[in-house]
């Protein structure tokens, strides 16, 4: 409901009304959803009901590292720079990088 508001609010909605039912959210088949307390710290959820998305949009992470077998991360990394070792390798060689 947050997202309707903020649609109405900024003019681009022309109705809305609440669904009586219910539906498996994407978040919730999420097995590691638990550990990830900072997405609703951002407000994730309420952006989620706007947009989830797409395969075309490419994000950038700056950090230490990160674990190339994480489940998320499995098969959606592109080639990049590590700019901590001064490689091709993006592996977190300190453990502060993904979790």
């Amino acid at each position: 409901m947050m997202a309707v508001t903020r649609l109405m609010i900024v003019g681009s909605l022309l109705y809305a009304a609440l669904w009586p039912g219910s539906w498996a959210r994407a978040e919730d088949a999420d097995p590691l959803r638990g550990d990830q307390w900072s997405l609703d710290l951002i407000g994730a959820p309420c952006a989620w009901q706007v947009s989830q998305g797409r395969r075309e949009v490419i994000v950038a992470l700056i950090d230490s590292g990160v674990d190339l077998q994480h489940p998320d991360l499995l098969g959606r990394l592109l080639p990049g720079r590590d700019f901590v070792d001064g490689d091709d390798d993006p592996s977190d060689a300190n453990g502060h990088g993904t979790h």
